[in-house]
């Protein structure tokens, strides 16, 4: 039994070697081997961190400032190889794959038991897969000066294939080395939860997935337990197999919502059906819920660029994100390069700058995987600035600026609209919106000589020069389209 589940392993192995190495998700491999300070995945409620016991991992201190220097000092004390022991139950004189099976059996979810009843996968598959992932899946984490820090114990497909080869020989098992690498470091917070979240968005590796259990609704088993919050992005994975290689494909993007301790709702933001009778995972992948849009806007006689910012403070379980929305944008008025306007001294001016900031609520509603459709008001500050037209004149032999005065004129708006996000490749949509404008204007600033000479000021209001004459409105009907980018 012993032989034929050795060359079982061989022969996956070989299949691996000749692949294109593609990630690989499934609830089968859902299991990682930690040495180390565990602490922190100790708080996580889950059967997916399993301890190896190799001992303290004592870190000089001297010496050892940097991650570089502790990964030379964990390969000089031969760590690598001490995880392969443990894993192997190595003490000297046998090996044994007694611990990798007890592994793989406890990894055996509920969905594999139900995709091996529908004939997708068989349990001596499950069991015969499962062994590689177990051993390619080890991490020493390391925590000093209020640091932590993930080095990946890099068991490869080619010392697997000695440790077997080599089975009965406990010399040339000896021989074997097995390197540490460095992946990642960051800061450790006060809440461990907080931590692994951090840890869990630099280390893909140690993020915590789960499995799709319904469609209706759209459920996982993972939920604030595992560090699930509302809103989370999670990503979704089918595992396919080609030319004896198994992967993982994308299925679709969700987010998590109505999260309780050990369950989520799902809602799809972009992709296809996911499947719970096929296996599909979830993935946990957070990101900044937001998202940012560059659009170009035109109304009345006037066009513009805005930048807007939304970020998503709340999702419903019926798929309905709460957005606070910022705004900046600035605009010209149409024929701004062709036209001076004149003002009660009749003194030109340019056509005015328009600049405008704004804060404002939105809810956004899901449609058919693909697209979004965010009714939203806003609230406004609007300044067009009125630059001087430049004319030099000379009085006694010294050259005078005509016009130094801007003229400024101030609104409040308030916008009502609704704009439409359509996926091109998410995260990168198409944004098409529309809104009527309410708008206030409630002062000028500014004054211009009245003469060349003269130290007389007037006051000169935009109305009266600029807003009347030409019929200009800043109320009405606003279009824009544009780029939006999910964060």
């Amino acid at each position: 039994m012993k032989k034929y589940f050795i060359l079982m392993v061989m022969a996956f192995l070989a299949v691996n070697a000749t692949a294109k190495e593609r990630p690989f998700y499934n609830s089968k491999c859902n299991i990682v081997g930690i040495s180390g300070a565990f602490g922190v995945f100790a708080n996580i409620p889950v059967n997916k961190y399993y301890y190896n016991d190799i001992g303290d991992i004592e870190i000089p201190p001297i010496n050892c400032e940097k991650e570089e220097d502790i990964e030379r000092w964990l390969n000089k004390q031969q760590i690598g190889k001490k995880v392969l022991d443990y894993l192997f139950s190595y003490h000297g004189y046998s090996l044994s794959e007694t611990l990798l099976k007890k592994r793989a059996l406890n990894n055996i979810q509920q969905n594999d038991e139900e995709r091996a009843s529908i004939g997708v996968i068989d349990k001596e598959t499950i069991l015969k897969e499962d062994v590689v992932p177990i051993l390619k899946h080890n991490y020493i984490y390391l925590e000093k000066s209020g640091k932590w820090m993930v080095f990946k114990v890099d068991i490869t497909d080619d010392i697997i294939d000695m440790v077997y080869r080599n089975w009965t020989k406990n010399d040339a098992y000896n021989q074997i080395a097995v390197p540490v690498k460095f992946i990642k470091s960051g800061k450790i917070y006060k809440s461990p939860l907080k931590t692994f979240r951090k840890i869990s968005k630099k280390v893909p590796e140690l993020a915590f997935f789960g499995q799709v259990t319904g469609r209706h609704p759209f459920t996982t088993n993972i939920g604030s337990a595992h560090g699930i919050k509302n809103s989370d992005r999670m990503i979704i994975y089918r595992a396919k197999e080609r030319n004896g290689k198994m992967y993982s494909t994308r299925v679709s993007t969700a987010r998590a919502c109505d999260v309780k301790d050990s369950t989520a709702r799902l809602y799809t933001f972009a992709g296809g059906q996911a499947s719970y009778k096929k296996g599909d995972v979830v993935l946990l992948s957070p990101n900044e819920n937001s998202s940012v849009s560059f659009t170009g806007n035109m109304m009345n006689h006037s066009y513009g660029l805005n930048i807007t910012y939304d970020n998503r403070i709340h999702l419903s379980k019926a798929g309905v994100s709460s957005y606070m929305m910022s705004m900046i944008g600035v605009g010209l008025y149409e024929h701004f390069q062709d036209r001076l306007y004149a003002v009660e001294n009749e003194w030109p001016y340019y056509s005015p700058v328009i600049i405008n900031v704004g804060l404002g609520y939105g809810l956004g509603f899901q449609m058919l995987h693909s697209m979004e459709i965010v009714p939203y008001f806003l609230a406004q500050y609007e300044l067009n600035l009125f630059g001087p037209y430049k004319q030099i004149f000379t009085y006694e032999n010294e050259n005078y600026d005509k016009n130094k005065e801007l003229l400024t004129a101030h609104a409040v708006r308030v916008p009502l609209g609704v704009k439409l996000n359509v996926n091109l490749i998410y995260p990168l949509q198409l944004v098409v919106g529309g809104e009527y404008i309410f708008n206030f204007h409630f002062s000028d600033d500014g004054m211009a000589k009245n003469g060349e000479n003269s130290q007389e000021e007037i006051q000169t209001p935009t109305e009266d020069f600029f807003f009347k004459p030409t019929g200009y409105k800043r109320d009405g009907i606003n279009l824009y389209v544009g780029l939006r980018f999910n964060m």
